[in-house]
């Protein structure tokens, strides 16, 4: 069976380029399976970090299987970039709302301390 000791993500390395084949030809787990899992892999902020110019490339014997060109780290980059910034927009809508949130929490409890001090008759 083959092992797959290479695929970390403590310490990702780049894949070679067309791994998705050879892992299909190998004929154990399904192409949909495979695809599901490297797209999952390749889209991690950990993965896209390993992505250096002349970096090589990891087959699936865990050995040298090309390198990695200026443009594919430039891109690699890019989308880190892109990633850290949805983030960012992430928390700071997170933030918004939850000062919305305190807010309305803040005028609720206002308005029920009116209610008491003044109930109807």
């Amino acid at each position: 069976m083959l092992t797959l000791k290479f695929f970390s993500r403590d310490n990702p390395k780049p894949l070679k380029i067309g791994i998705q084949e050879d892992l299909v030809a190998d004929d154990k787990v399904s192409r949909t399976k495979i695809k599901r899992a490297l797209a999952s892999y390749v889209r991690s902020p950990q993965y896209l970090k390993s992505f250096e110019e002349n970096a090589d490339r990891i087959g699936l014997d865990g050995k040298p299987a090309g390198k990695v060109s200026a443009e594919e780290a430039e891109h690699a980059k890019s989308k880190l970039k892109a990633m850290q910034e949805a983030r960012r927009e992430r928390v700071k809508e997170q933030a918004r709302e939850a000062r919305k949130k305190e807010k309305e929490d803040r005028l609720s409890a206002k308005l029920d301390q009116l209610l008491t001090l003044n109930p109807k008759k």
